[in-house]
């Protein structure tokens, strides 16, 4: 069970590093510094929680059965970011219709804040001893440099949209299917 959590958090940076990888470099840079401020702003909050709140939370059926509400919708978001790409010239747009894609395209996916908690939580239980006033700074320069590399690596790697854009839809489709293997466990 728990190397599928770990497949399933794999899966969900995946998704968050393709999609940001769609942003121009102004909005990979701002991705990378809200993901910074939003592990710097709460690592304070993890370092109080007790060491048996993860497991806790992972064998808890009706907090994972919440949470499987989240990733679902949140790879049905970036399913439709991938078909809200596809280019129909034969027809116009409507008003409403432009907006929502608009909308596709700002949303980075908020899982990743998830995966942030769970990775800082994991490294404060691995290493004792870690000074808790220097943790949220590391903390935050590691994310920093992962985002803002992370997406820009991923646009060189892969080149062409329709490429990310097939990576990412099998990759929330990955996602589906381990958290319906979550929830069924």
């Amino acid at each position: 069970m728990e190397y599928i959590i770990y497949l399933l958090l794999l899966f969900v940076s995946g998704s968050f590093l393709l999609k940001a990888s769609f942003y121009p470099l102004w909005g990979k840079v701002a991705v990378a510094i809200a993901s910074a401020l939003f592990v710097g702003l709460v690592t304070p909050w993890i370092t109080e929680l007790s060491p048996t709140w993860m497991p806790r939370f992972l064998t808890s059926r009706p907090l994972l059965l919440n949470l499987s509400v989240c990733v679902t919708v949140e790879a049905a978001v970036m399913i439709g970011f991938c078909f809200s790409r596809i280019p129909a010239s034969f027809r116009k747009d409507a008003l409403s219709v432009r907006i929502g894609k608009a909308l596709l395209l700002c949303y980075p996916g908020l899982l990743m804040g998830g995966v942030w908690c769970f990775l800082i939580s994991k490294i404060l239980y691995v290493v004792p001893g870690m000074d808790f006033r220097t943790l949220p700074w590391m903390a935050s320069g590691a994310v920093l440099l992962a985002v803002g590399g992370g997406a820009e690596t991923v646009k060189r790697l892969f080149p062409e949209q329709s490429l990310r854009l097939e990576l990412l839809f099998l990759i929330n489709l990955f996602i589906i299917i381990l958290n319906i293997i979550v929830t069924g466990y």
